[in-house]
């Protein structure tokens, strides 16, 4: 009689083996089958945490920028004496919000250009149309025409009584900005030394609900996306609790000081460690300084922090990965205006 190892294996053998055979691949695909979503949530949770590092880093680079010193001019320093720096609203770009509006999802900032000139009228202006003649020297670029000032760039003029205008230079002359837009500003600046005429960037982020995206607008360019699948942006602003010394001073007196130089403005009690929080109803219910259609609310100069919470989600999963979609993600950080007056 044959052992059974001659005679090899039955027929039955042969089913139980591919039984068992298949029972372990199933097996085997079930696991694979239920790994799969929650592979597809670690890959977009990665995804979505890696985009919150890199947005909340542009996000809180535009921000700090703000005020960026003039290194010359008729008051070397810090931007922010002369205007607001940072604005609660779209400010000077297209697609802007009205005068004496503050809002909790975009946000604004002004500085001076990087190499650009500052500095003052040579004359003053006859009319608020007049040219801008400017007094070269000093904070302007050696060798260059009316201080470094170029067809395309944007300006600001601004006066120690609270006023400004932006405007974008058309033409130069050797000693002049010849023509600029709009065509008119709001006054007829003076030459007595009191007067900013600066290069300047203008940069804001505002955040779309309807299409929940980031958008950064940057001098005219009319908002570019640069952050998909934004649940929200919220900012909140924090002060100095004394009031503004500048613009003006003693023998000028503007919006947030008299002629003697005492301020206009109350002190606030802090509410935030050593500042107090400026709400959109602070921001936005005057006093007013400037003159239409450049108003802005006084207490914008106190601005010392800018606290930002950004919330960040996925596009929309493919249904085998809905049961690990991945949650939004979202961060807390304080932004500080460092080039604030002294």
């Amino acid at each position: 009689m044959k052992s059974h190892a001659e005679r090899g294996f039955g027929v039955v053998e042969c089913l139980m083996a591919t039984l068992v055979t298949l029972l372990a691949v199933a097996t085997l695909v079930g696991a694979l089958n239920l790994a799969q979503p929650q592979t597809a949530a670690a890959e977009q949770s990665a995804d979505v945490d890696s985009r919150l590092r890199v947005v909340s880093a542009r996000v809180a680079e535009v921000i700090r920028s703000a005020g960026g010193g003039l290194s010359a001019g008729p008051r070397p320093g810090a931007l922010a004496w002369w205007v607001p720096v940072v604005f609660p609203q779209r400010r000077s770009v297209p697609g802007a919000d009205g005068e004496l509006t503050a809002f909790d999802n975009r946000v604004t900032v002004f500085r001076a250009a990087a190499g650009g000139g500052s500095t003052t009228l040579a004359i003053p202006m006859a009319s608020p149309a007049s040219p801008l003649q400017l007094v070269l020297g000093g904070g302007c670029a050696l060798g260059r025409a009316a201080c470094g000032l170029a067809p395309g760039d944007r300006a600001l003029i601004a006066d120690a009584g609270g006023q400004f205008d932006m405007l974008l230079v058309q033409s130069v002359g050797t000693e002049a900005v010849t023509a600029y837009a709009p065509a008119r500003l709001s006054k007829a600046y003076g030459a007595d030394g009191a007067a900013l005429v600066a290069a300047v960037d203008v940069d804001a982020v505002a955040f779309d609900p309807a299409s929940r995206q980031l958008r950064w607008y940057r001098g005219s360019s009319a908002g570019m996306p640069f952050a998909e699948h934004v649940e929200s942006l919220r900012l909140r602003y924090f002060g100095d609790p004394q009031p503004p010394r500048g613009p003006g001073g003693a023998g000028q007196a503007s919006c947030v000081v008299d002629e003697s130089g005492q301020p206009r403005l109350p002190a606030l009690e802090p509410t935030d460690g050593p500042f107090v929080e400026l709400t959109p109803q602070m921001l936005s219910d005057g006093p007013a300084c400037g003159t239409p259609p450049h108003r802005f609310d006084a207490d914008l100069l106190r601005v010392r922090v800018v606290r930002v919470t950004l919330r960040l989600g996925t596009g929309d999963a493919p249904a085998h990965t809905a049961p690990g979609r991945t949650e939004p993600r979202e961060v807390t950080f304080d932004v500080s205006i460092r080039n604030t007056p002294s």
